[in-house]
């Protein structure tokens, strides 16, 4: 997926990207943490949205800054392309561990939003047509 990934990257002949990373559930004595990407090159119509896919999961023990610090580290570390890529906006729930990560990690990214994903719905069609 990570390959699929990197061939969004940069493209101006689709949709920004949208990922967005956020801690979905409780799984026992463990948390799962996905970093999702909307896969730009599906058209995005009404009765068939664009897809989101998995590119990553993170399964802690802890809702820590420090492990969301580890796997942020980890995905920079893999696709260092995503530092400098122009198409893409990250965004969070505004959880604050994962928001101190974000800015720990530094240039992960070029450009990341904490919106609260209800906000957000009124402004990604805005955002994926640029």
């Amino acid at each position: 997926m990570v390959d699929e990934f990197k061939k969004l990257l940069n493209r101006t002949d689709l949709p920004a990207m949208l990922m967005d990373y956020d801690t979905t559930f409780n799984l026992g004595n463990f948390y799962v943490s996905w970093l999702t990407f909307r896969v730009t090159d599906f058209e995005d119509l009404e009765a068939c949205p664009m897809p989101t896919a998995g590119l990553a999961c993170f399964i802690h023990s802890k809702k820590e800054q420090s492990s969301h610090e580890y796997f942020l580290n980890m995905i920079k570390e893999e696709i260092p392309e995503l530092s400098s890529a122009t198409n893409v906006l990250i965004c969070t729930d505004e959880e604050t561990s994962i928001v101190n990560a974000f800015e720990k990690v530094g240039d992960l990214v070029c450009f990341i939003e904490t919106y609260n994903l209800r906000t957000l719905r009124f402004m990604l069609p805005t955002f994926l047509r640029k």
